[in-house]
């Protein structure tokens, strides 16, 4: 397991993610930096379209942060294993678990194999 908040991972951002639970590592702590660039960077082409464009994920990213009054900064983040997601290929859930202000929250993040990478597609 890898925990990520407020401190730099063991994972060097930019650098290729080896497995499911690491590119969610990397992805949660990119967004711990506010680096939006190394975030969207991380996502799946079907996340990316999504958003619309890279201007409008900023936009999006900053107005959570604004109106929810939470920096992902201040989040404890544990990230667990990766598994299958069950039929379809090359996708994988990966647990995470998210600590602020004393409460725990479990959630999952979907993560695909995409142009020989892995890349976080929802979560």
């Amino acid at each position: 397991m890898a925990i990520v908040g407020g401190v730099l991972t063991s994972s060097v951002l930019g650098s290729r993610p080896d497995s499911p639970s690491e590119v969610v590592e990397q992805y949660l702590t990119a967004d711990q930096r506010h680096d939006w660039t190394a975030s969207w960077a991380l996502l799946c082409s079907l996340e990316q379209e999504a958003a619309g464009s890279f201007e409008a994920y900023v936009r999006v990213k900053d107005a959570t942060m604004a109106t929810t009054g939470v920096d992902v900064a201040d989040i404890t983040v544990v990230v667990g294993g990766a598994r299958p997601w069950p039929d379809t290929p090359a996708s994988y859930l990966v647990t995470v678990w998210m600590e602020h202000d004393g409460q725990m929250r479990r959630d999952e993040m979907a993560v695909v194999e995409q142009d020989g990478a892995y890349r976080v597609c929802g979560g």
